[in-house]
């Protein structure tokens, strides 16, 4: 679709499906939260309002969310750890850092003024089951506060998290990750159908391979 410069340099989307949307943002990301006290995270997506800030999110804790690309999140684990520059000024560590004496305890600190994550992370297998749930037909961002393709998060949680993607089948899920080479691993293990969205994150012309 069209494309046109948005005020803050990156390329916004005129037009277009909300699958065109969604994968228009991922080659967006490079724009992430400065400062989490500001209008921080911006997310060039689709017009005509694509400037997410981090104080528009409800909670991180509710499915419910302000991204205009989905329409719930799920998080069924926390914590993540930077994989690549852009990482600088992760978003969900921006939210987590607001919750560091609550639910993410230990998986957020603080490193020169910024918010960053530990590399610790919490499975959270009793949420596992929420999509199963829902009645009406969401597109659904997995695991907004995390990364799935995490090399700690365990073989086995990831394809219970498949499976319970796969039997809602209601919904549609939209995956998003940087850390492809995992991905590609894992793949042929996991059970994909037309409901599940993969995405890889590309926040540069140095990480176009992750495609």
């Amino acid at each position: 679709p069209p494309t046109h410069a948005n005020a803050r340099g990156g390329n916004r989307v005129a037009r277009g499906s909300r699958g065109l949307r969604f994968f228009a943002a991922l080659l967006n990301s490079a724009q992430r939260c400065e400062n989490p006290s500001r209008d921080g995270l911006h997310l060039a997506a689709a017009a005509p309002a694509a400037t997410i800030h981090c104080g528009a999110w409800n909670t991180v804790m509710a499915n419910k969310t302000t991204i205009e690309w989905t329409e719930m999140t799920w998080n069924p684990l926390r914590g993540c750890s930077p994989a690549s520059e852009g990482c600088k000024n992760c978003y969900a560590a921006c939210m987590a850092n607001r919750m560091r004496n609550g639910p993410y305890q230990g998986l957020v600190t603080t490193r020169g003024g910024k918010p960053c994550w530990t590399g610790k992370i919490k499975l959270l297998p009793e949420r596992l089951n929420e999509p199963l749930g829902w009645r009406k037909k969401k597109l659904v961002f997995v695991n907004s506060m995390s990364d799935l393709y995490y090399p700690e998060v365990p073989e086995d949680f990831i394809q219970d998290v498949f499976e319970v993607m796969n039997r809602a089948e209601k919904q549609t899920f939209q995956v998003l990750t940087k850390r492809s080479a995992r991905l590609a691993q894992l793949a042929p293990q996991l059970k994909w159908s037309s409901i599940v969205w993969m995405g890889v994150t590309v926040e540069n012309a140095g990480y176009v391979n992750r495609i």
